[in-house]
């Protein structure tokens, strides 16, 4: 999630996909703010994750949560919810946010104003 290298308003589409669950709730964030960031005026964003809210990613939660703390692997799989992602993308200034929720996944899509607002 750390776009550094990459300039201010410099490309049209970010493209997440398989991501978010490799990620904490913060770094999400983190990485939505970083995309908003490097979009040019207009550009988009996409971003996926396993739905929490569905039986396959309820499936997935139940399963991690069955390990122990001391015995959970350091890479897990992290479920996010629809609310989750709408409320990254709404409070880094995204606009015309849609999410779509069909099988087992959270599929949002965004898109920069032309005239963008700085966020606190």
């Amino acid at each position: 999630y750390n776009l550094s290298g990459v300039a201010d308003a410099a490309v049209d589409v970010v493209y997440c996909t398989v991501v978010f669950m490799h990620l904490e709730p913060w770094d999400r964030h983190n990485y939505v703010l970083e995309a908003f960031r490097v979009l040019r005026p207009n550009g988009r964003i996409y971003v996926d994750n396993i739905n929490l809210c569905s039986d396959g990613g309820w499936k997935v939660f139940e399963t991690h949560r069955a390990f122990s703390p001391t015995n959970r692997p350091p890479h897990m799989t992290q479920n996010s919810t629809p609310q989750e992602i709408e409320t990254y993308l709404s409070r880094a200034g995204f606009g015309d946010v849609r999410i779509r929720t069909d099988d087992d996944w959270i599929r949002a899509s965004a898109v920069k104003p032309r005239q963008v607002r700085f966020m606190k």
